[in-house]
């Protein structure tokens, strides 16, 4: 007995970087399928970050096997169950469909929003950005909302714009793979920059030690020494005395730097290291 369900792939039959194709068998288990549309999108919604275009296409099941058939008509194949959000989503995203892309985007649901985004059409990614702005303090760990800041932030024509960290927040850098945080960091934009130090990965934090010109940033220097690794620390303390960075060291309570720091010719720098060294009991 065969029973008709439904799965997600990218263009070409992708799924997990594996490639299908039409009317093979392939063990069961091995795709995302249900079938139910609505269960379907959720699931694939929930783990899988979509930035890139995806198509729904019926899958039969049999006892033993999966057999994948033709992509769906979005227009005339959706079920009298699937909701309109979900619909409004593909044709979108496979149709360009201008009715739902014209829509306020007040009134779009989270779905509709990342098609939009994942479309990457400049005059409605700019109007994303204020929605995001507006919405960020709410839906911050939003693992959807997450996925909008993604797509908007990856279709930005920064020869045109960029947004500045007044408008949008970059907390869902933390969900990149290095791969992306490496294109990103090719565009040079000194607020992505500072963003990607703030991770503490070391090997953005490397990266960014070796090539000093990165370091002219307040923040992003502010961001790798408040990682606190000691080379780091032992590397500004030997070539930078600016008050800026010295604050720096000194709230990281290393012994050594704040009896280095203590005998400084710099009245300041001596008495703000002396004052630490006062208030620390150290082991």
């Amino acid at each position: 007995m065969k029973i008709k369900k439904y799965a997600i792939f990218e263009p070409n039959l992708i799924f997990n970087e594996v490639k299908y194709e039409i009317g093979k068998r392939y063990k069961k288990r091995s795709l995302l399928v249900d079938e139910n549309i609505n269960t379907l999108v959720s699931h694939y919604f929930g783990t899988y970050n979509i930035a890139k275009q995806i198509q729904i296409r019926i899958v039969y099941e049999y006892e033993d096997c999966y057999i994948i058939h033709n992509e769906i008509d979005y227009y005339n194949d959706f079920e009298y169950n699937v909701e309109n959000t979900i619909k409004n989503f593909f044709l979108l995203l496979r149709y360009r469909n201008e009715y739902v892309m014209n829509k306020n985007i007040d009134s779009m649901s989270i779905y509709e929003k990342i098609a939009l985004a994942t479309v990457g059409n400049r005059i409605h990614i700019k109007k994303l950005v204020p929605w995001i702005k507006e919405n960020q303090n709410k839906m911050e760990d939003d693992h959807y909302f997450q996925n909008l800041q993604y797509n908007v932030l990856k279709n930005i024509d920064k020869n045109e714009f960029y947004l500045n960290d007044s408008e949008i927040a970059y907390s869902f850098f933390k969900n990149l793979r290095f791969k992306e945080l490496d294109r990103i960091l090719e565009d040079n934009n000194v607020i992505y920059n500072e963003a990607i130090a703030d991770l503490g990965y070391d090997k953005y934090l490397d990266y960014f030690i070796d090539n000093k010109e990165y370091l002219k940033s307040e923040i992003l220097t502010h961001n790798i020494l408040s990682k606190g690794r000691h080379k780091d620390l032992n590397y500004f303390i030997k070539n930078h005395k600016e008050w800026f960075i010295i604050n720096l060291i000194v709230i990281q309570q290393r012994k050594e730097d704040l009896i280095k720091l203590s005998k400084s010719e710099n009245d300041d720098i001596s008495w703000l290291a002396n004052k630490e060294l006062n208030e620390i009991e150290f082991p």
